[in-house]
């Protein structure tokens, strides 16, 4: 039986960094089944997310190796997210530049 845990989702402000830290999360072994990019669970392309208004969405197994990729490739929002896809934590939130405290990215 396999066990269902919690999903890192982080937005990307491009495309490019959104593939590449998927890139680094592959390379701790994640499954590629188990990394999505966009919308679509099955997507390995970039698509624009409908939550994040700008932004390229990725989400991941939580693990803490996988927290410290999402965490340092430049991500705009890091959240925890339970199996039935409600947020349990942010981790981090930065606002773009050009931004103003409060109004939606």
């Amino acid at each position: 039986m396999t066990t269902v845990t919690n999903s890192l989702l982080a937005v990307f402000a491009t495309d490019g960094r959104a593939c590449e830290a998927a890139r680094r999360v592959r390379n701790l072994g994640v499954d590629d089944r188990d990394i999505r990019i966009g919308d679509s669970p099955r997507s390995r392309r970039p698509r624009r997310s409908r939550h994040a208004s700008n932004g390229t969405t990725l989400a991941v197994p939580d693990s803490e190796k996988a927290r410290q990729v999402m965490l340092t490739a430049g991500s705009l929002r890091v959240e925890v997210v339970s199996p039935a896809g409600k947020p349990v934590e942010t981790l981090a939130s930065h606002e773009r530049a050009g931004t103003r405290p409060g109004r939606a990215m």
